[in-house]
């Protein structure tokens, strides 16, 4: 019975790699391709030797061939006695331009998703499935070495605790990537970033120190140490979105720019053009980045923003030691099915998906916008925050790549989205269609004081700081169906020094003096409280106000509501 249970876990993968060597196989998302019928999964154009040969080859070919064999000589500078055949030159360089399209093949999703930011497809749900951490791990073999990739930009969001069903904390290998948005330096990151992550992992699910990489796949930082750090047999599992084709493109590039055979290979000419335009232009580090990241598309898997973009098992040969399989992402939830991105255009979502710099706008110096009285906050209508009545003060850093908009009240609010189609000038306030205003659901935020993060499932945080004179109206925010949000302490209080609340002779000081006469330094994670919950108003009685169904809700969670212990739990 166990072996025919093992059996069943081989064969998928088993078949995986035979498909990839027997047929061909989409370079992007490994799927089985097929030129039969346009409708189905996986369909392509097979690339075509009559390629239409350039106007200046064939001027060349036809002086040539009229020249005597000492006068070709001459101008190819040969001392070969036998007459070059070009016409069969230019044959073999069209069967190899042939052979390497072959090796490249993309399907027709894949490309129009790749060059042209198309996803016609994506309303197929065949076209972009959603699966479950279950049904990607059971596709991976007992014995293959699971490497978790964990998204920083929504730490610790995208770490999901099921991956200790199928085995131990200490034989998993654990890579934080995107950290280029939190750490303006590798050497920052390295510094402050690798100890954070380090104390929360441990200490949250006893992972070894030695089992945690810290990198950036877009801007190659530690992409050299991670191929020491990977075992062979790698299965790179996250979840969407988390950057693992990103990490595959760097190993990728990182290999050819280190074979000896480079300095003739197409790579290598690329390079050169490459620094030839940036020494002669002002953009010449935009240019490069953009440049070089097309030039990672080619060598390794395509990346996307949209879910369900990788559909198998898709192995990579590093070295002779090293071989690395990518794997498709899975969500927590796969009922949700595709949730907001249903909702907003994929152009959109992929600016939105290119995150902030967070050691620029999310810090306590970075700039802020204020609500009070009722006013309600958004973000393209990804939530609505509103205000407390009264007299309270929210102070909200924006860290999602979209512009925020504050609204009078939340009638006023309402009254907008459900008139969206007659008020074309607010239109481009939001990420939604006129026809597409999504249904929201009441949350509440838990009591806090000082500051919190609010992060948002791939799409970054808002950092909230109450401030004047405190009510007791719990603030309240609505949500869209489906979208994941958690409630955290500031992350760049662990990653980055900040004020301290003492002065240099360690004595508190009072809030207004903190900017002035407080030291700095960095947080270190002890084991405490991280993250919470949003709190679900479904069973709130309609005459109940929000702060008796919040001490009512606690109560029966805890078996009691110590209003000091949860104003100050995320202290």
């Amino acid at each position: 019975m166990i072996k025919t249970f093992l059996q069943r876990r081989y064969s998928h993968i088993l078949s995986s790699l035979l498909l990839n060597n027997l047929f061909p196989t989409c370079k992007s998302c490994g799927i089985k391709l097929q030129h039969e019928f346009k409708d189905k999964p996986g369909y392509y154009r097979p690339p075509s030797l009559k390629n239409k040969i350039k106007k200046e080859d064939l001027v060349f070919n036809k002086y040539m061939s009229e020249l005597s064999s000492e006068d070709q000589k001459l101008m190819t500078n040969s001392n070969e006695t036998n007459v070059i055949d070009y016409s069969d030159v230019v044959r073999k360089e069209k069967m190899e331009n042939h052979r390497d399209k072959m090796n490249n093949l993309s399907c027709i999703r894949c490309r129009d998703a790749n060059y042209q930011s198309s996803y016609q497809g994506f309303k197929n749900r065949e076209d972009y499935p959603i699966e479950s951490i279950d049904a990607i791990l059971n596709q991976i073999p007992p014995n293959g070495n699971l490497v978790f990739i964990i998204n920083a930009q929504d730490f610790p969001m995208s770490f999901n605790k099921e991956i200790f069903k199928y085995r131990n904390s200490n034989q998993i290998k654990f890579i934080i990537t995107k950290n280029d948005l939190l750490f303006p330096t590798k050497q920052l990151l390295d510094r402050y970033g690798l100890i954070f992550y380090r104390d929360y992992l441990y200490r949250s699910y006893k992972i070894p120190l030695e089992n945690i990489h810290v990198m950036s796949g877009l801007n190659d930082w530690n992409i050299k140490q991670l191929t020491n750090f990977l075992p062979n047999e790698s299965y790179l599992i996250g979840h969407v979105n988390s950057g693992k084709s990103t990490i595959i493109q760097s190993l990728l590039f990182a290999k050819e720019m280190e074979k000896k055979q480079l300095k003739n290979s197409k790579l290598e000419r690329k390079l050169q053009k490459l620094q030839d335009i940036s020494i002669n232009s002002y953009k010449s580090y935009r240019l490069m980045k953009k440049s070089t990241k097309l030039i990672k598309s080619d060598i390794g898997p395509a990346s996307s923003y949209m879910p369900g973009f990788t559909r198998g098992c898709i192995p990579y040969q590093l070295s002779n030691r090293l071989t690395i399989y990518d794997v498709p992402g899975f969500v927590n939830n796969p009922t949700f099915g595709h949730g907001i991105y249903d909702l907003i255009d994929p152009k959109l979502i992929k600016n939105i998906n290119k995150g902030v710099k967070v050691y620029n706008l999310g810090i306590y110096k970075s700039h802020y916008d204020t609500i009070r009285n009722d006013q309600v906050y958004t973000i393209g209508g990804l939530f609505l925050l509103k205000a407390p009545t009264d007299h309270t003060m929210i102070q909200i850093r924006n860290c999602i790549n979209f512009n925020s908009t504050i609204f009078k009240d939340l009638a006023k609010t309402w009254d907008i989205l459900s008139n969206l189609e007659s008020n074309p000038s607010l239109t481009n306030k939001f990420l939604f269609e006129p026809s597409k205003i999504p249904h929201y659901n009441k949350f509440i935020i838990p009591p806090f004081h000082g500051s919190i993060d609010l992060v948002f499932k791939n799409l970054g945080h808002i950092n909230l700081k109450a401030t004047g004179a405190k009510t007791p109206d719990p603030l309240i925010i609505y949500l869209p169906s489906n979208m994941e949000v958690i409630v955290r302490q500031p992350i760049t209080n662990f990653i980055m020094k900040t004020l301290s609340g003492r002065d240099v002779n360690g004595n508190p000081l009072r809030k207004e003096n903190w900017v002035k006469k407080s030291i700095i330094e960095l947080k270190r994670y002890t084991g405490s409280n991280f993250t919470s919950k949003l709190i679900p108003t479904s069973n709130q009685k309609p005459n109940q106000s929000d702060l008796d169904f919040v001490k009512s809700y606690i109560t029966y969670l805890n078996g009691n509501y110590d209003e000091d212990y949860m104003k100050n739990w995320i202290d």
